[in-house]
């Protein structure tokens, strides 16, 4: 996969189901939106980048697309996934992820999303 050549603009917060909503600009000025549409997107949270194996994985089924043409996305993970998640003997983890996509028009790319912190709950 490609390294990543545009930014990509993410928040996530939740109290129950992580949900995970970004925005990819294309280099433009003013920035104007990737359209989504067509696109097949993959979430994937590992220990290191170089990782063979992902700790969690989000499909293309669950990655809602809230405005595609204006290039806005929510990755939800459902909660007992994430609990799965979590070693056993650990209270926090913090790991890496990604979006990777394919473009229908033979893109392949992986925009970055930065950190992904796991906390054990009270």
């Amino acid at each position: 996969m490609a390294i990543p050549t545009r930014e990509t603009r993410f928040l996530a917060r939740s109290d129950a189901d992580f949900a995970f909503a970004f925005q990819r600009l294309a280099q433009a000025s003013p920035p104007t939106p990737l359209d989504l549409a067509g696109w097949t997107l993959r979430f994937v949270v590992k220990a290191r980048p170089t990782d063979a194996d992902a700790a969690l994985v989000a499909e293309n089924a669950e990655i809602v697309r809230v405005d595609a043409s204006a290039g806005r996305a929510r990755v939800v993970i459902d909660r007992a996934v994430l609990a799965g998640a979590l070693p056993a003997e650990a209270l926090r983890c913090e790991w890496h992820a990604a979006l990777q996509a394919q473009g229908p028009g033979g893109e392949d790319e992986v925009w970055a999303a930065g950190p992904f912190v796991l906390l054990r709950g009270l």
